[in-house]
């Protein structure tokens, strides 16, 4: 079973370039097209299975 989200993001102009840039990296060493949602997905997953990725997430977070 699929559950859907849709993510509404209000990016800075440098964290927008961010995630461009992210994209287009991808789409060249992958040699296909990458969208925004599967680098999200792809994040999000590596997050809940690297405890140390998922420490440097909460720390970004109790930033903000």
């Amino acid at each position: 079973m699929k559950i859907k989200y849709t993510a509404l993001l209000d990016l800075d102009l440098d964290t927008a370039d961010a995630f461009d840039e992210l994209a287009k990296v991808a789409r060249r060493r992958t040699g296909k097209t990458v969208g925004k949602a599967e680098i999200m997905r792809a994040l999000i997953m590596l997050a809940a299975d690297d405890a140390s990725l998922r420490e440097q997430l909460m720390a970004e977070l109790g930033t903000s």
